[in-house]
């Protein structure tokens, strides 16, 4: 929760309070009622008590908001389950053997792998920069099928997709040694 929400919860909470306890002292005395007609009288219809009560109507939606709102759970792995246990196979793991499944491929730079674990395999998010002499429908399918190869290979986890993103081309200059 964040620090704001925390400090409107707090006011909320002593108003909710305050009105809690008057409102029980006012059924068992006749005379907090008519302290409360009196009062309500005389003050109900000032504007900044108005202000006040639209303040708390914001805050009350703020917090049904925030009550409400589904938080994203992070997956820090995927769990396998063999006859002897269960395997747990880290994200970074994932990462790290894609980026290791296609480096040997030509043509690609600066290779970034992001894997979203789904309900029933696994989906590859490749960022890369390529070489300008690439041909890159030709290299982005064979990115694709080591991909999805080598994870299912050696993860025996079932890869959906694999997405790839072509960020920029590089020029490749060779140096020359004289």
């Amino acid at each position: 929760m964040k620090f704001i929400d925390r400090i409107l919860l707090c006011i909320y909470s002593g108003f909710i309070l305050m009105v809690s306890l008057i409102l029980i002292f006012n059924t068992f005395n006749d005379q907090t009622y008519i302290l409360i007609n009196n009062f309500l009288k005389q003050y109900g219809q000032a504007p900044e008590y108005l202000v006040i009560l639209v303040m708390l109507f914001f805050i009350s939606i703020r917090f049904l908001i925030s009550g409400v709102k589904l938080k994203k759970v992070k997956t820090v792995g995927i769990i396998k389950y063999t006859s002897h246990g269960e395997i747990n196979i880290s994200i970074s793991t994932i990462e790290g053997m894609t980026i290791k499944a296609i480096k040997s491929i030509i043509g690609l730079k600066e290779i970034k792998a992001i894997v979203h674990p789904l309900e029933d395999g696994l989906l590859i998010k490749i960022h890369t920069s390529v070489a300008g002499d690439t041909n890159i429908p030709e290299t982005a399918n064979l990115v694709q099928q080591n991909v999805k190869d080598y994870i299912e290979k050696y993860t025996e986890i079932e890869v959906k997709e694999v997405k790839i993103y072509i960020n920029n081309i590089v020029n490749s200059t060779k140096k020359r040694v004289e």
